[in-house]
């Protein structure tokens, strides 16, 4: 896999301006209202999207020891995951459910800056041999309407 530093500083300034464009000009209304007929409301998909950019900024140096891991640890350590996904997918849930009370909307924007701002610092300060050529690991999502 090769990092493209670029791209990735392009993509993660526009993660931060389309949050900010949906956070900003969603009224209280909006934000308490559910998504597209699913348990989640926008407030609580906001949230998730910071959790989820904090957690790759907490899990980074994983992501870097997996990938440069011999095939068999790294494919190990998919499958301990792969059968972790029903439990986090309920963590998940109620995480973002709890967490966007704790956070309010005012404060949601800057903590996000805050993370995106870490993630390029990282990016900038991580050469990029560094990075893992491959990873063995396989993604099904996360789900958008309620906890399986």
């Amino acid at each position: 896999m090769t990092v493209d530093r670029k791209t990735t500083l392009i993509e993660l300034e526009q993660a931060r301006l389309t949050f900010h464009k949906l956070l900003d000009n969603a009224t209280v209304l909006e934000l308490r209202s559910a998504f597209n007929g699913t348990k989640w409301t926008n407030e609580e998909l906001l949230f998730h999207m910071y959790l989820g950019y904090l957690l790759v900024l907490r899990l980074r140096i994983l992501v870097l020891a997996f990938g440069r891991a011999p095939n068999p640890i790294s494919r190990a350590f998919s499958c301990a995951l792969e059968a972790a996904t029903t439990p986090f997918h309920q963590i998940n849930y109620l995480t973002s459910a709890v967490g966007n009370r704790i956070v309010c909307p005012a404060r949601l924007g800057p903590a996000f800056d805050t993370v995106i701002t870490r993630l390029l610092r990282h990016l900038d300060t991580t050469e990029t041999k560094t990075w893992p050529e491959a990873c063995t690991t396989r993604h099904r999502g996360t789900p958008t309407s309620s906890p399986t």
